[in-house]
This record gives C-alpha cells, structure tokens and sequence, in this order.
C-alpha cells in the first residue's frame, strides 16, 4: 500500500502517513509491534521514491547533485534491495 501510494501520489508523505494510520490498529489487534510497521512503510514507500521519475526526490536529487534519474538508477541497489528484504522477512515471519 505504501509503495502504491507513493507511486500514485508525487511525494512520499502519504506513502507514510495514510498506511501508517489505517495499519496502526490492526497491527495492535494483532500484537504486532508498532516498529514493525514504521519499518515496512520506510523499506517500502520511502526507499523507492528515488526511483520514481515523476517524484519530489528526484527533483530534489537532480538539482542537488546534477545527475539525473536514469543516470543513477543502476546505482540505487537500496531502492531494489529493501523492499524484497521486507517482503522476504514478512513472508518467513507469517510462516
């Protein structure tokens, strides 16, 4: 859901704020630790906005560095990695 919302909406901030809020409860219900889901939102809604050409990041990225997204997209291992880690630990965690 994070992920989704950051692609859809330009900015990573309702990639954070709207799952963290809609998730909160369920996780409690749940007795799922509250770190848990601060983790999943970062690893992946945060972590892929660089990766996202019509995103604030990459303007961002773009005018501080002078490099421009597609130049650095081979580069951003961590923009890949994470979010298959995290869905990798959830999988092994639910089993």
């Amino acid at each position: 859901m994070s992920s989704l919302l950051t692609i859809l909406t330009c900015d990573q901030s309702v990639g954070i704020i709207l799952p963290g809020r809609l998730l909160k409860n369920k996780f409690n219900e749940l007795n799922i630790d509250s770190t848990i889901l601060a983790r999943t939102i970062s690893d992946t809604g945060t972590i892929i906005a660089p990766l996202i050409p019509w995103n604030v990041n990459v303007l961002f990225i773009s005018i501080i560095t002078g490099v421009h997204q597609i130049d650095y997209i081979p580069y951003a291992i961590l923009c890949y990695v994470f979010p298959l880690v995290t869905c990798l630990v959830g999988y092994i965690y639910i089993i």
